[in-house]
This record gives C-alpha cells, sequence and structure tokens, in this order.
C-alpha cells in the first residue's frame, strides 16, 4: 500500500515550478505594466511634495530635492512603460 509522501512531488521540484512561474508572471507578460504602476506613482509622489514645497511657511527653506525634473521625468517613463505594456513587449 502507498502512502500519502509517496504522491506528493519532491519539495525542490515545487520550489522548481514556482520560481519557474513566478518568472514567467513578474518578468516576461507584466514587466512594463509594473514599470508603469511604479513610475505612474512616482510621479503622485514627486507632485505632492513639489506642491507641499510651493506652499511653504518659511521660504528661505527651499530644500534641495528637483521635485519638477524628477515629475517630468518620471511622466515620460510612465507614458514610455505604457506604451511599451500596450504593444506587449
Amino acid at each position: 500500500m502507498r502512502t500519502v509522501a509517496q504522491f506528493r512531488p519532491p519539495l525542490s521540484l515545487a520550489k522548481t515550478r514556482l520560481r519557474d512561474w513566478i518568472g514567467k508572471f513578474a518578468w516576461q507578460d507584466h514587466f512594463w505594466t509594473v514599470a508603469a504602476l511604479l513610475s505612474a506613482s512616482m510621479v503622485l509622489i514627486s507632485g505632492l511634495a513639489d506642491r507641499r514645497r510651493h506652499k511653504r511657511v518659511n521660504i528661505e527653506d527651499v530644500g534641495f530635492v528637483p521635485w519638477p525634473t524628477i515629475t517630468v521625468l518620471s511622466v515620460l517613463g510612465t507614458v514610455l512603460a505604457a506604451a511599451l505594456a500596450i504593444k506587449g513587449l
């Protein structure tokens, strides 16, 4: 009589299958979609930070981060990544 343990695949085979599935899912099919979403979140964060910088109380407290440049580059990255995600590369 066979036990339940004999019907289970080895643990290393299960790990290999999971690693293959994650690799195919995340990096081949949805890479540009994830990149577009991350870049869009950076647009949101930098836009809010720039708005906060413009509404500061102390005019001398400027800061050192170039938020408008980061916003523009993030918008460019979002558009490029979304175009590649739609095209299916």
